[in-house]
């Protein structure tokens, strides 16, 4: 059984347009992927063949990192390590030695002072003013690294830079259009030619929620009628993904563990 407050907004819609009460095709909406969370916006129009035309907004929150991707993280900086790279010697000169004078001096408003030859370090300290707690527990652990050049002192360093993103989130926003012709009385589907050296049809289809006359969910898929061919830029087409994304009007809570957005 669906909650009460689910029901509320739809009750205000049936009774502030009923023009809509009988539509059978999807209108406007914004749908929530199951897989990862991504928010999908939709408004569609009728065509003159009968066709709907619906405009897309897709906006994706994901992780910028995730604890399976710190050993081999680790493994790199290791051999950089083992190889006395330069660049870890001019990371401690060109941005630890300036910020432990921006720290000791009470981090400014004027950053000039600590820019460098290679850094301009202004656009790093703002961001620094938005976290200060994180800002200086990773300054004094780039400060113990390069006093003792020590690679667990590096490890650490780095390891509270990768905790920080697995807790930040990136959007990516992405908009497109897309022809559906009806197939059934109950469903919308995408209807292109195949693309691209892949042969690629879209076979993404709104369907609507039995038992919710104007609410409809949506597929998102696609087949690979050509998985043998290569891409311009190379790829082998059986590389592409032809698993089905679902999108619904009623999505339960997803976490994504998100403290920052980036």
């Amino acid at each position: 059984m669906i909650h009460l407050f689910r029901e509320i907004p739809f009750l205000i819609c049936l009774i502030s347009t009923p023009s809509i009460l009988g539509a059978d095709t999807p209108l406007r909406g914004t749908l929530i992927g199951q897989s990862s969370g991504d928010i999908l916006q939709y408004s569609c129009n009728e065509l003159d063949d009968g066709d709907i035309n619906c405009d897309f907004i897709q906006i994706v929150l994901s992780v910028k990192a995730t604890e399976d991707e710190w050993p081999e993280m680790l493994e790199e900086f290791r051999m950089a390590f083992d190889e006395d790279d330069v660049s870890l010697g001019e990371f401690c000169d060109s941005v630890i030695e300036p910020v432990g004078r921006f720290m000791a001096d009470g981090m400014p408003a004027d950053t000039s002072p600590y820019n460098t030859d290679q850094l301009d370090m202004s656009q790093f300290f703002q961001h620094a003013r938005l976290d200060i707690e994180f800002f200086a527990e990773w300054a004094k652990a780039g400060q113990r690294y390069c006093e003792t050049r020590e690679f667990e002192d590096l490890s650490a360093f780095f390891r509270l830079g990768h905790e920080q993103d697995m807790k930040t989130c990136e959007p990516f926003i992405n908009d497109y259009s897309q022809r559906y012709t009806r197939s059934t009385e109950n469903q919308w589907v995408v209807s292109e030619p195949p693309s691209g050296a892949c042969g690629i049809i879209n076979t993404s289809r709104f369907i609507r929620e039995e038992g919710h006359g104007i609410l409809w969910r949506h597929e998102a898929s696609k087949v690979i009628t050509n998985p043998e061919a290569t891409t311009g830029l190379g790829l082998n087409c059986s590389v592409f993904d032809e698993s089905i994304t679902n999108y619904e009007w009623n999505s339960s809570r997803i976490r994504l563990g998100c403290e920052y957005i980036d």
